[in-house]
């Protein structure tokens, strides 16, 4: 099964990130997520990927 793609965005110069996500129920079985940064790499720079950190969602957006 394929990962949904949460949020993106780009690091600081200094390397530190903060991305915004409104909470919404990703699988119908459950109310957790699981969360991990992830770096595609470039010519230069080698792909990365975080640690996966699982969290409980307590509360959602209403669907539109």
């Amino acid at each position: 099964m394929r990962d949904d793609l949460l949020a993106s965005g780009m690091t600081e110069s200094d390397g530190t990130f903060s991305i915004d996500w409104v909470a919404k129920q990703m699988d119908f079985w459950d109310d957790s997520v699981q969360v991990y940064a992830k770096f595609a790499g470039t010519e230069n720079y080698k792909p990365s990927k975080s640690e996966v950190y699982k969290m409980k969602v307590l509360w959602y957006a209403k669907r539109k």
